[in-house]
């Protein structure tokens, strides 16, 4: 009774066929959309009209998911993810006391995940203020020049190292 969804967005085919099939079998059930293939026009509608991004995935080292969640996060969405290696190396940012700008699940527990997503519904103010320091992280940490500076020393390093 919420008007909420689950939208799933995936490069996939296969994937999109699976969640569909699934809703088929599963009609009352919550209800889950899967797109393969957005471009970015209709990526970005999506961001546009989302609560928040959920990442309960395995969370070790997953380039693409990281580039997902920084992408939402440059897009001021707020994040619900499971505690991980992404979310560890993340903390690296981190200043002393900082915290980082997004809801950290342990245990991947999808009813601590929910429990977090109905604070965002009742408030808008809590997910702006997540997404407003989701999207000052990203802006502060890896923005293109602070990024290609530290690829640039690590290379130059690296180059000295080796003569």
């Amino acid at each position: 009774g919420s008007d909420i969804c689950l939208v799933r967005v995936t490069q996939n085919k296969r994937t999109e066929v699976f969640w569909n099939e699934w809703r088929k079998i599963n009609p009352s059930s919550f209800p889950v959309i899967c797109v393969a293939g957005l471009d970015w026009r209709e990526l970005r509608h999506v961001y546009q009209h989302s609560l928040c991004l959920i990442n309960l995935i395995n969370n070790s080292w997953q380039p693409a998911g990281y580039t997902v969640l920084l992408e939402a996060m440059a897009c001021g969405l707020p994040i619900i993810m499971n505690s991980g290696l992404v979310t560890e190396e993340l903390k690296y940012f981190l200043e002393k006391g900082e915290t980082l700008p997004l809801i950290e699940i342990k245990n991947k527990d999808p009813l601590e995940a929910r429990k977090e997503l109905e604070k965002l519904l009742r408030s808008k103010k809590v997910a702006e203020d997540f997404g407003v320091r989701g999207r000052e992280f990203v802006v502060k940490n890896f923005n293109i020049d602070i990024i290609s500076k530290r690829v640039a020393e690590i290379f130059n390093n690296v180059v000295e190292n080796n003569t």
